[in-house]
């Protein structure tokens, strides 16, 4: 049975690998991250639009039909 001894300098070199490479996914811009911002935000405006379209709609249906001044 053949173990193999692991140096100083790999454990080292893993380790400043590892750090690399998580140090790079907390501060890095992916594209994946900006097409899922994009798509967020296209989302949440497209929401708000809806709502005051809703909201416009509930309102002119509430409002009375304005009557001649001779009427009252």
């Amino acid at each position: 049975m053949n173990v193999r001894l692991i140096t100083q300098n790999e454990i080292a070199d893993r380790q400043q690998n590892l750090r690399a490479s998580y140090l790079s996914t907390q501060n890095g811009f992916s594209i994946s991250g900006i097409r899922r911002l994009m798509g967020s935000t296209f989302i949440a405006m497209g929401q708000k639009i809806q709502g005051r379209c809703d909201e416009r709609r509930a309102a002119r249906a509430n409002v009375s039909p304005l009557k001649p001044a001779r009427g009252i």
